[in-house]
């Protein structure tokens, strides 16, 4: 259950940071082409981490032909990321700088997640309770 609530966690926190991120970097830099390099960028992260979960949790809950599969469908998705990646950068429009920092909106979203579980009132109850 905590492991849930966390990837949730994760998911919206990148979601907020997706939207925030692309207002933000349209008011500071007046220019729709960093809006759609931070907001591309962001929203490879997030297609990637929810097919990473969802790759993840069908391979490990499923019977062993599934577990086989998983390591035929993770390398491919990997490869379809790596080739969504330069292909946008190749032929892309986009602020090269914008793009690395919405790539980056993930790690971002994960450390934040665990820093708010760590200070959250609510969690040091349950671990104080055992729940």
């Amino acid at each position: 259950m905590m492991k849930e609530t966390t990837i949730s966690d994760i998911e919206r926190i990148n979601l907020a940071m997706l939207v925030l991120g692309s207002v933000l970097s349209f008011a500071v830099m007046k220019d729709f082409r960093y809006l759609f390099s931070f907001g591309v960028a962001s929203s490879i992260m997030i297609v990637n981490f929810r097919l990473l979960r969802k790759i993840l949790e069908g391979g490990l809950t499923q019977s062993s032909a599934h577990k086989k599969a998983l390591f035929l469908v993770l390398p491919f998705k990997f490869l379809a990321l790596a080739t969504a990646v330069v292909v946008i950068l190749k032929y892309g429009n986009i602020d090269v700088v914008f793009f690395l920092m919405g790539l980056t909106t993930l790690f971002v979203s994960i450390i934040l997640a665990h820093t708010y579980s760590l200070v959250s009132p609510m969690f040091k109850r349950r671990q104080k309770d055992g729940a």
